[in-house]
């Protein structure tokens, strides 16, 4: 998946400056990933939806509970900021 223009703030950044924003956990959330990477929300959402990369979730009772691997997470950002 290209890198849309929504990303323009990925452009001027590093790698490492994107992964300093995270947090310290094995899995994230949505929110952690959009303020890492300087989007919205929904565009995170829609990043998932597009099959970017895998989510679990972990709701109960068709409440939605989402967390990302942070290592696929990397793997991905990686792949697109080289």
């Amino acid at each position: 998946m290209p890198i849309p223009d929504e990303y323009e703030t990925l452009r001027g950044a590093t790698l490492r400056s994107i992964l300093a924003r995270l947090p310290a956990q094995p899995f994230l959330s949505p929110v952690d990933v959009a303020l890492a990477l300087g989007v919205s929300q929904q565009h995170v959402m829609n990043l998932i939806d597009s099959g970017a990369f895998p989510v679990i979730d972990l709701g109960l009772q068709g409440r939605s509970f989402l967390k990302i691997e942070k290592s696929v997470f990397v793997s991905w950002l990686e792949s697109r900021i080289k």
